[in-house]
């Protein structure tokens, strides 16, 4: 004779997480995209600037080493750095720093696209 699973309580188990892979998957690289225009924006700015945002400092020495970074290849190590610092940053940080950032201009191309 088949036995009958034990009814429990399904306010005492945990909810499942019912997002797809490929929605876990857009929402990974979306936020790795956004995290490269964070990055290509913070490195953009004039020291002045940078210096006015009261960034942490484990962010500020990676955009300083990627400012002096000649070649392509060290520039984009370099910003793989930055992202890196970056993501170690809690929610609020990261929050605050894209609050008091100027908007990214929009050049031609990008108006063409929208």
């Amino acid at each position: 004779m088949p036995r009958r699973p034990i009814p429990t309580d399904p306010a005492a188990e945990p909810e499942q997480d019912l997002t797809s892979r490929t929605d876990k998957r857009k929402e990974r690289i979306a936020e790795e995209e956004a995290l490269l225009r964070l990055s290509e924006l913070l490195v953009s700015l004039s020291e002045s600037v940078t210096a006015r945002l009261d960034l942490p400092e484990d962010l500020l020495a990676p955009i300083a080493d990627t400012r002096l970074a000649r070649s392509a290849a060290a520039r984009n190590r370099s910003m793989r750095l930055v992202r890196s610092a970056l993501r170690e940053l809690d929610a609020e940080t990261l929050r605050r720093i894209r609050s008091v950032l100027p908007e990214p201009r929009r050049g031609r191309r990008d108006k063409l696209r929208h």
